[in-house]
């Protein structure tokens, strides 16, 4: 019994090392583009977390995580970010929407570093994730009547 409760510990406390932690971002300091440059592998990070855990999984968390991508999105010098007027019509009055479109345009954008994508290219792949993430309804992130209008153009 001893050794399955020790057992039990150290499983226990092997899965809460795999925990992510964001609220520590709010103190990172974007110092030069070198910084921003190193920061792609978090914003990588915290865009996969936002976007394989529901919507109400650790509101501090997400919240963290969403408001380090913003603020490095307003900083990069390797990335130009236009909301295109499509993403607003998604997005329209839904803040929980737009801050997931921001971590999805922010990784299209990381995720193809290699190669340059217009503006209409990384909205594209953000709507792409956004649509992948919504229709999962364990997220529970629902569609607004912009996104279920793109859904629908794209299944016709």
């Amino acid at each position: 019994m001893k050794k399955l409760l020790i057992l039990f510990t150290f499983v226990l406390l092997s899965f809460s090392g795999f925990c992510q932690d964001y609220t520590s971002l709010a103190t990172y300091a974007f110092e030069s583009d070198d910084d921003y440059k190193q920061a792609e592998i978090k914003i990588m990070e915290c865009a996969n977390y936002l976007l394989i855990n529901p919507m109400d999984l650790e509101p501090r968390n997400r919240y963290s995580a969403v408001q380090f991508i913003v603020k490095w999105m307003g900083g990069t010098p390797d990335y130009s970010f236009a909301i295109q007027p499509e993403a607003m019509e998604i997005t329209k009055d839904r803040p929980d929407l737009f801050s997931m479109y921001m971590a999805c345009i922010s990784k299209a954008a990381v995720e193809n570093s290699e190669t340059t994508l217009t503006e209409k290219e990384m909205h594209e792949k953000a709507v792409d994730y956004l649509i992948n993430y919504c229709s999962d309804e364990e997220n529970k992130l629902k569609t607004s009547k912009g996104l279920r209008k793109v859904i629908k153009a794209r299944n016709q």
